[in-house]
């Protein structure tokens, strides 16, 4: 391991550690001697040196009007390391307060393509919400014919249940039968036939994604917001209620 790697990961720079291992080599040490060894500007050595002493790796003692330098113990600088730490971790419930009082801000993601798209629902599962509500046509498993599937497995194996709202269709409608057989936890309920679907839309947790569904310029947008999450929530609640 390069010692002054190290040095600067303490909070060192290049040239405080290299002044401080000079410190180390020759003890008490004055300003013209490091300046010698290590050929820097004079006054590069005493700016050096006054932040080594104020950042607690370096002291000094005054003999006969001359000051020396002396570098802080290797151990001293483990302990006030140690000290630093126990202090932050002791204001870390007062950090989290004050990161919660600020509002978050929703974020917004755009994924493009079949692999963006992929990368959505493989998000969602890491996410492993307790439910997801789902509006939506038949098109995705036709973008996705071998990966859907997989996908649909996985999500019944970590017990997320699905509620979908589908384009009633002949094909919406076949495709739902065999979905109930295979997935237990999912519900589908049918819009009525004039309600035509161009996009999927799916909620979980505090996120709403939207897919454009078109294979030419496929897009996936991910909104992580609560309160459009919600409002999604709300309307699919409306709309599932109101089919049977």
């Amino acid at each position: 391991m390069d010692i002054r790697n190290s040095l600067e990961q303490i909070g060192m720079t290049r040239i405080e550690a290299n002044v401080y291992l000079e410190l180390l080599k020759l003890g008490e040490s004055k300003v013209h001697e490091i300046k010698s060894r290590l050929n820097l500007p004079r006054a590069s050595v005493y700016a050096t040196l006054d932040f080594l002493v104020k950042k607690g790796f370096a002291s000094y003692v005054i003999k006969s009007g001359v000051k020396y330098f002396i570098a802080v113990e290797p151990k001293r600088i483990l302990l006030n390391i140690k000290e630093k730490q126990r202090g932050f971790q002791e204001i870390i419930p007062q950090l989290e307060k004050v990161k919660q009082s600020i509002p978050e801000k929703p974020l917004v993601e755009v994924y493009e393509g079949k692999e963006g798209l992929k990368t959505v629902f493989e998000n969602l599962k890491k996410d492993k919400p307790k439910e997801e509500l789902i509006i939506s046509n038949t098109e995705i498993f036709k973008l996705l014919e071998f990966y859907f599937p997989h996908h649909l497995d996985e999500k019944r194996k970590l017990g997320i249940k699905t509620k979908v709202l589908g384009e009633k269709s002949k094909e919406a409608l076949k495709l739902g039968k065999e979905l109930k057989k295979q997935i237990k936890g999912q519900e589908i309920k049918f819009l009525p036939e004039d309600f035509n679907l161009d996009s999927r839309i799916e909620v979980y947790n505090d996120k709403t994604i939207i897919i454009n569904e078109d294979r030419d310029n496929l897009i996936a947008i991910s909104i992580k917001d609560k309160k459009i999450s919600n409002t999604i929530r709300n309307i699919f609640g409306e709309l599932w209620n109101a089919n049977s």
